[in-house]
């Protein structure tokens, strides 16, 4: 049997003191009266107890080292700040709202002059309440696709009562998993990268509470 950090347990059937009082013994901490009874008892030449003693100096001296182990409190604070500024990007909703896909290039009819002719682009529409999402997908060399995008949203405004657009986040994720997040410029537009065939979710966060999914098709 071993204790903490790799310390043996010595065997004994039975002790004659407590552990705490051992403990307390080893590091000096125990009233005379009862240090003088530990000391006396060693002197009878108990081996159990020599062992138990033997072993209660190592745990106090394992004890002693401790603060070696720990790191400096201002490299905590600096690794808690990192990460805290970090977390929101790694995270991705819950509780998205799933915008319809109403049209895919790739499904609509080519026209006669282009047909067999390979087009790398392709054209997606999305559509939630107010919202409209368009991409352009381009496949690049090797097996990278480049996402250019626009999110609007419908308004019964006048352009002139219209505020200035706000730029919106926009998260990429892969198979469940963060890629990156951007926003958009002053007209909507943005624009991400991601490999191909692989399970692409786009999500535009249209306020601090909500966020519309959009899933990419496979081709």
């Amino acid at each position: 049997m071993k204790g903490g950090r790799g310390v043996p347990v010595p065997r004994i059937k039975m002790s004659h003191f407590s552990d705490e009082a051992w403990f307390d013994f080893v590091r000096q901490l125990l009233p005379e009266t009862e240090t003088a009874e530990i000391a006396h008892h060693l002197e009878q030449a108990c081996e159990e107890c020599q062992r138990l003693r033997e072993f209660w100096q190592k745990v106090h001296a394992i004890t002693r080292r401790e603060w070696q182990y720990e790191p400096d409190e201002s490299d905590v604070r600096i690794v808690k700040a990192a990460y805290a500024a970090e977390l929101p990007r790694l995270s991705l909703p819950k509780n998205a709202h799933l915008a319809d896909l109403v049209f895919d290039s790739l499904r609509e009819p080519v026209q006669v002059g282009f047909r067999g002719t390979a087009i790398p682009t392709r054209h997606l529409l999305f559509c939630a309440e107010a919202w409209t999402i368009a991409l352009r997908l381009t496949q690049e060399h090797g097996h990278g696709v480049c996402i250019g995008g626009q999110v609007t949203q419908s308004t019964t405004r006048s352009p002139a009562e219209d505020p200035k657009t706000s730029p919106v986040e926009v998260t990429l994720s892969q198979a469940e998993k963060f890629v990156e997040r951007v926003q958009t410029n002053a007209i909507g537009e943005f624009y991400v990268r991601c490999r191909k065939d692989i399970d692409v979710r786009i999500y535009v966060h249209v306020s601090e509470q909500e966020a519309l999914e959009l899933r990419l098709p496979g081709a």
